[in-house]
């Protein structure tokens, strides 16, 4: 399945990108979210490169 996300490329970098969402696996379950948002606090300070436990680059917040 095929989505569309917001991708924290590299610092201070953003593009908007189709990504690949896995199957769900069993016990899981997908959920489509109609609405989302990014918080002023944790992903700002991520997308600066500020957040001590970023996990690298790209990534998608949230």
């Amino acid at each position: 399945m095929r989505a569309h996300a917001i991708v924290f490329v590299a610092p201070n970098q953003v593009q908007c990108g189709a990504i690949d969402v896995p199957e769900p696996a069993p016990g899981e379950l997908l959920v489509e979210a109609i609405y989302t948002c990014i918080s002023p606090g944790t992903e700002l300070r991520t997308l600066a490169g500020l957040q001590a436990d970023t996990p690298g680059w790209p990534l998608i917040p949230g």
